[in-house]
């Protein structure tokens, strides 16, 4: 027989896990990119997952008090990423370059072609507040181009820092999302500058037929 005092213990646990709030998942999708018209390239580039410091590497919204020093990343506590951020931004990278180039685009390039490896870094990805009620979204990449998957042909790195539309959660994913863009609208440019233009792929035009 179940005591009284165990009986109410457990309708009052059962109760706080009903009222306990879930948190809220945010991701990238559904964020319209308007990408100024620049000439297209024609290569095979592969990009392999983007590489993130060991706090970038969990779904954690990250932001920092710059006026409460001492200043360290926190994280917002009922709002996080449907997936680590590095994720997020591959996949995004990926499509955005898939749209801008002519030939292949691929996550690894195959052992019998050539042709280029985007290797991407991300160093930065959070929310900072030099004061209680403003806030400023910096996404910082590192990117490397390799040609044949060994000579580096190119290394630059990226930053964009732009105002949160608003201080908290939601205007952190904003914010982000529009600072990892201008990234990726500087990459593009930079790949325009670096990658051949109006060159056939590195692997076969038939091939390219073949479903």
């Amino acid at each position: 027989m179940i005591r009284p005092t165990t009986l109410a213990l457990a309708l009052l646990l059962g109760a706080c896990a009903a009222q306990r709030t879930l948190p809220v998942h945010y991701d990238l999708d559904g964020i319209e990119v308007q990408d100024p018209p620049a000439p297209r390239f024609d290569v095979t580039i592969a990009i392999p997952a983007i590489q993130a410091p060991s706090w970038l590497r969990s779904t954690a919204l990250v932001y920092r008090l710059d006026y409460a020093p001492p200043a360290y990343p926190r994280s917002y506590a009922l709002s996080e990423w449907t997936a680590p951020p590095g994720e997020l931004l591959t996949l995004r990278l990926r499509e955005r370059i898939a749209q801008a180039n002519e030939g292949f685009t691929l996550a690894r390039l195959p052992e019998d072609a050539n042709g280029y490896r985007l290797e991407v870094s991300l160093e930065n990805f959070a929310q900072i507040f030099p004061s209680p009620n403003h806030s400023r979204c910096v996404v910082t990449l590192r990117a490397t181009v390799l040609e044949d998957g060994e000579q580096v042909v190119a290394q630059r790195t990226f930053r964009s820092e732009l105002p949160a539309p608003s201080a908290n959660a939601a205007g952190a994913v904003e914010g982000l999302a529009a600072a990892t863009d201008a990234d990726f609208n500087q990459i593009l440019a930079w790949l325009r500058e670096t990658l051949p233009t109006g060159q056939a792929s590195a692997l076969t035009r038939t091939d390219k037929r073949t479903p």
